[in-house]
């Protein structure tokens, strides 16, 4: 609904105070104090001839593998045929994956239940994470996968 008069000014007057924050703060002192740097502070020296960098395994991304995951049938209730590749959450960061290894078969309501962890404690789903993904790397180990190959 609009409205037919037009709004009355209010009994306060606008002062013609500073435009700029900078005219607020112009009779102050703008002496800069000398910076220094507290001991305990300082930046670490790396100790020389030490290598701190653990040697890592490059994190699999495999479609085939993926697909080969998701032609199981779902772990957690035994449905064949509509399995989704479920990545396991546990060491994870948000908006990452972990890698393709970690992987294990999952239909599309018991992998939104896991993802949401309904119906469990979350030491309960990284119980079954656990099982299901050992579960998954036996099964493609023997099969000889390529991509647990390269493992000692």
């Amino acid at each position: 609904m609009m409205r037919r008069t037009p709004m009355q000014r209010t009994g306060f007057k606008r002062t013609d105070g500073p435009r700029h924050i900078s005219e607020v703060f112009a009779d102050m002192a703008t002496e800069a104090a000398p910076i220094k740097a507290s001991p305990a502070f300082r930046l670490a020296q790396p100790v020389q001839g030490i290598s701190h960098q653990a040697h890592k395994l490059e994190p699999l991304r495999s479609e085939a593998y993926r697909r080969y995951v998701a032609s199981f049938p779902c772990f957690r209730c035994g449905l064949a045929g509509s399995s989704q590749c479920a990545h396991a959450n546990k060491g994870k960061g948000m908006g990452m994956k972990v890698c393709d290894r970690r992987t294990f078969p999952l239909c599309f309501p018991c992998h939104a239940d896991f993802d949401q962890t309904r119906g469990m404690t979350r030491d309960q789903r990284r119980a079954l994470e656990d099982k299901y993904v050992s579960l998954m790397q036996e099964i493609a180990r023997r099969d000889r996968r390529p991509e647990f190959k390269e493992e000692i």
